[in-house]
């Protein structure tokens, strides 16, 4: 029974801590919307001072900017949440691909040929990515 109790405890502790985090993102809400805001009009002033632009050309750069950083304060929420809040576990962490499924051989062609992690320096290294972009670059015409 002590077990069964210390269980509970446990759980509505996480429960508490889960309220409390819950809480902590509703109440710093308006202070995140401040800071997007400022950062909103920062970028917006950098991006039209200069003197000689065109009127019409500064609105059409603020409303680009607008309408982008909707976009941007969505993820940015959306981001701190995924910061104070568990992610909830979800069965893709363990999937591997098996080696000769096509989603592999996709993956790995996509991987060697536009690496997300690697610069043009650490590509060029590649012998793999060589064999793909030759071929790419090559001119080919067929008359």
């Amino acid at each position: 029974s002590g077990l069964w109790r210390r269980r509970e405890e446990t759980d509505k502790a996480k429960a508490r801590g889960q309220g409390l985090k819950l809480h902590f993102l509703e109440l710093s809400k308006p202070f995140r919307q401040q800071v997007f805001d400022r950062i909103n009009l920062f970028i917006q002033k950098r991006a039209t001072a200069d003197k000689d632009m065109q009127a019409c050309v500064r609105y059409r750069i603020r409303s680009a900017i607008n309408d982008v950083w909707r976009d941007v304060v969505v993820e940015l929420d959306t981001e701190i949440e995924k910061l104070v809040l568990p992610a909830a576990d979800d069965g893709w962490k363990d999937y591997q691909l098996s080696s000769c499924s096509p989603l592999w051989i996709r993956a790995w062609v996509l991987y060697h040929f536009l690496p997300y992690d690697k610069s043009i320096f650490g590509q060029l290294r590649d012998p793999v990515w060589w064999v793909l972009m030759i071929p790419s670059v090559v001119p080919l015409f067929c008359a």
